[in-house]
């Protein structure tokens, strides 16, 4: 895989008193932010190695310039199919601030070689550091600059990164990657659009959860016939608590105050049986969404909203409470053997069916374009 160091913009903290705050909104005001000085520009093209500091673990990524080919060739494999609003949104987003300030979070099978040439690259002293309050994270940057490191980065990623996975950014992926395409044909050079800024982490750095969902009933079907019709699909058991599914093909159910569990019946796994693996919220899709509530385009049918699994029963109930015809599912969250066998195979997963940890914060490094 090709990596390229680059030109980084980083936040100048002096002026930013409130990190929490700014970084929550940079994402919008950045090309803003940038023209009154919030950012640094740096001395010289790096690679950076990132360090984030939670109250559970410490993860450690590496952040590089990707040749967005590498996707295109499919040596950055999907795993998700992508929503077409959330597409066109971030295409005028990045037309707007003409950077790219949150890095694609890649992910890889562990490599002791990687691992070791990280732990020697990383120096005594922070590039810049950022705590979070509120998240109680501390984010830590170290520069890598020597150009005898550089071409050691470059050499082990060609040689020991026959591909990468996405973990977070398919739709910042595949915008890019039609930008570059379309510039391409009325251009004769694309190369600002070429390279994508990402962040690699391997498996035994990430987290996966769940990515729950919000349906709305109102005007299509009452909550008593909706129940009745999944009871032929579900085995449904009243729960006296709020509560996560606790293995796969479980889920549970938030509807009018109430809690249940439920599992697919065995007549219904036995139709999936043969798939290449058997996911839940595809079989929610299929059975649920599309045969009871007449929903078929998961990707843009407003009756259908999505919660952080990272937000908990909380952001859940908070969500689906606000109507008596809203109903919550929380799903499982799916296994990195899972996701590696579809993106392997060229398959996708519906939409978000995955949320990883740790999350890289907007504005944190930037790329411009």
């Amino acid at each position: 895989m090709k990596i390229h160091p680059f030109r980084a913009y980083y936040p100048n903290l002096e002026k930013i008193p409130a990190p929490d705050t700014f970084f929550a909104t940079v994402k919008f005001d950045f090309a803003e932010f940038f023209k009154k000085g919030f950012f640094h520009e740096a001395a010289e093209d790096a690679f950076y190695i990132c360090e984030i500091h939670t109250s559970a673990s410490v993860h450690t990524g590496f952040v590089a310039s990707v040749d967005i080919e590498e996707y295109l060739k499919e040596r950055i494999l999907k795993h998700e199919k992508t929503l077409t609003t959330t597409e066109e949104n971030l295409t005028d987003l990045l037309v707007q601030r003409k950077a790219m300030i949150k890095p694609v979070l890649l992910t890889y099978k562990p490599n002791a070689k990687l691992n070791k040439l990280i732990k020697k690259a990383k120096s005594d002293e922070p590039f810049f550091s950022v705590s979070f309050e509120q998240e109680q994270q501390d984010h830590i940057y170290y520069k890598v600059s020597d150009p005898e490191m550089i071409r050691a980065f470059e050499k082990a990623w060609s040689e020991h990164m026959p591909r990468a996975y996405i973990a977070d950014g398919h739709h910042r992926c595949s915008t890019s990657a039609s930008l570059y395409q379309a510039i391409k044909k009325t251009r004769k050079s694309a190369k600002n659009y070429r390279y994508l800024l990402s962040v690699f982490f391997p498996f035994d750095q990430l987290v996966i959860h769940e990515y729950n969902r919000v349906v709305d009933l109102e005007g299509e079907i009452s909550p008593a016939v909706f129940m009745a019709e999944l009871s032929t699909r579900c085995d449904i058991k009243v729960i006296p608590n709020p509560v996560k599914p606790g293995k796969k093909h479980e889920m549970t159910l938030y509807m009018n105050r109430e809690w249940y569990r439920i599992r697919w019946n065995k007549k219904v796994l036995k139709k999936y049986q043969d798939e290449l693996v058997t996911i839940d919220a595809d079989i929610l899709n299929k059975e649920v969404l599309e045969k009871i509530l007449n929903i078929d385009d998961v990707r843009n049918d407003t009756r259908l909203s999505y919660v952080d699994g990272i937000s908990g029963i909380e952001g859940l109930t908070a969500k689906a409470g606000k109507s008596v015809f809203r109903i919550g599912f929380c799903l499982y969250p799916i296994t990195i053997e899972d996701l590696v066998t579809v993106a392997d195979a060229h398959q996708t997963l519906p939409p978000k069916s995955t949320w990883f940890e740790p999350r890289v914060k907007n504005g944190l490094l930037s790329q411009r374009v």
